[in-house]
């Protein structure tokens, strides 16, 4: 068929062309950003950015992880919470959580305990070969907040401190949601999905980039800001309470709004295989407390098998579809 035929074909019939030529040809948007991912993983040879720090392998005692934390964001707001300690900037392996257990975090790590408030794990096992000598998963049951679709902060430090007491001779690692959508106030509903008033919100920043909802920056910076205060009041309190030495990190940053490159297109929220500072320019906070911990590796028997049903409605409210 020559090409003008199917151009003809495909503008009569659309259910006739294959969705993903469909997206590609059709909606440039989607061809810029599948261009830019092409750049960022070097015509496809990197599953992830491998020019990043792998935090595992990294000393530490505890790394509490902030979900879609910006170095930017973070500089601007953390000498306002009582924080010891020296902060730099790092680049992160991968522009969202998805890719960081997919790809950038790996292997046997039986002196760790993953403590989560995000499924993403329990999501993408099956692709991922990291272990752990144990795993808390916060956002089941009693740990998840109906009211926000999220787990907030001040559960997380209650779930981490029974980890401590349970597993002192483990390092902690500590995966927040915030700053990550949804964001901890009652004013917005753009980004929650709370059945009892009607919202049925789709992802975001997918939203913002398809132009679906009439917000910008200027709606978007204040209540996510918001959220990393909320944060970095718990992190503040587990800082003077932990021994030894404790980074304070994220698995990936986020746009808003900002160009993406080199095809300039306006970005939002962190797809992943694309690489620009937004999304790979993470903070990387160090604080020292004391005699270190003493760390022993012992392998465990967790089987970690979960409800895919709850696994994908709490991934679903946090916009990962």
């Amino acid at each position: 068929m020559a090409p003008e035929d199917w151009l003809q074909k495909a503008l009569h019939n659309p259910t006739s062309v294959p969705s993903y030529l469909w997206n590609w040809v059709f909606r440039p948007r989607v061809l810029a950003r599948g261009v830019n991912r092409f750049y960022h993983r070097k015509v496809g040879r990197y599953k992830y950015n491998s020019t990043g720090v792998d935090i595992l392998a990294k000393d530490w005692d505890h790394c509490l992880l902030l979900d879609a934390c910006r170095y930017d964001m973070f500089e601007e707001q953390y000498e306002n919470h009582d924080m010891d300690g020296e902060l730099t900037s790092v680049i992160s392996r991968a522009s969202s959580t998805n890719e960081l257990f997919q790809s950038a975090l790996s292997g046997t790590h039986h002196d760790v305990v993953y403590i989560t408030a995000n499924p993403m794990l329990s999501r993408v096992r099956h692709q991922s070969d990291v272990s752990f000598h144990a795993e808390v998963h916060v956002w089941e049951d009693s740990g998840w907040d109906d009211t926000y679709q999220t787990v907030l902060p001040e559960t997380m430090a209650e779930y981490v401190h029974r980890a401590a007491d349970q597993f002192p001779s483990k390092r902690l690692f500590v995966h927040f949601l915030q700053p990550h959508y949804p964001f901890l106030t009652t004013e917005t509903e753009y980004d929650k999905k709370i059945p009892d008033i009607g919202s049925d919100t789709q992802n975001l920043w997918g939203s913002l980039w398809r132009s679906d909802i009439d917000i910008g920056p200027d709606d978007i910076w204040p209540a996510y800001r918001a959220n990393l205060d909320a944060v970095l009041t718990v992190v503040a309190d587990l800082l003077s309470e932990f021994q030894g030495k404790t980074i304070v990190t994220s698995d990936h940053g986020n746009h808003v709004g900002e160009r993406a490159f080199p095809i300039p297109i306006r970005e939002w929220g962190h797809p992943e295989g694309i690489y620009t500072k937004q999304l790979v320019n993470v903070p990387w906070f160090v604080s020292k407390n004391g005699p270190r911990k003493s760390i022993t590796a012992e392998k465990t028997t967790d089987s970690n098998d979960f409800d895919t049903n709850t696994v994908e409605d709490r991934l679903e409210a946090l916009g990962y579809r």
